[in-house]
């Protein structure tokens, strides 16, 4: 009965589509242009300001890969939000993702790199920081162009992968 249960249990599990990211890609081999002095670890929390995870602290941008069950041909780019200090990485990235794989298409969901955070809540980080939306951009500004090349080394991989 018990291997029964598990049997069943297994096909169930394999059944669904897209459960996590199927693969996970750097973008770069070592660390990222123009931010090899980086020391920060990326990490993830629940942000009870914007009610879903967040991801902060990225200085290794990577690729987050959904494979569809049966592909269509089609791929996107999923870079999510988060003013360059978050990324959204379920509400505006992974379920995002997993809906569009489940249509066909194959999803990657981009980890851009993100200023440091200096708090544990870089949801109310943010938050602050854009009380004075000039010096945001100011101190974003050198930020935005590197996430820009992350982006454009994601679009030639999956150009060259497709």
């Amino acid at each position: 009965m018990k291997k029964y249960f598990y049997s069943v249990l297994l096909v169930l599990v394999a059944s669904f589509q897209v459960t996590a990211q199927d693969e996970v890609i750097s973008l770069y081999e070592g660390k990222a242009p123009g931010s090899e002095d980086w020391n920060w670890q990326e990490a993830q929390m629940y942000s009870n300001l914007f009610k879903t995870e967040v991801v902060y602290n990225v200085a290794d941008p990577k690729l987050l890969v959904f494979k569809p069950k049966n592909p269509n041909g089609t791929s996107i780019i999923i870079a999510p939000g988060g003013g360059f200090q978050t990324l959204s990485i379920n509400r505006e990235g992974i379920d995002l993702a997993k809906e569009l794989a489940s249509k066909g298409i194959t999803a990657f969901v981009l980890k851009y790199r993100l200023i440091h955070s200096k708090t544990n809540d870089p949801a109310q980080e943010l938050i602050d920081n854009l009380q004075d939306r000039d010096a945001h951009y100011k101190r974003t500004s050198a930020l935005q162009k590197m996430a820009g090349n992350d982006c454009k080394t994601a679009i030639n991989y999956v150009r060259e992968h497709a």
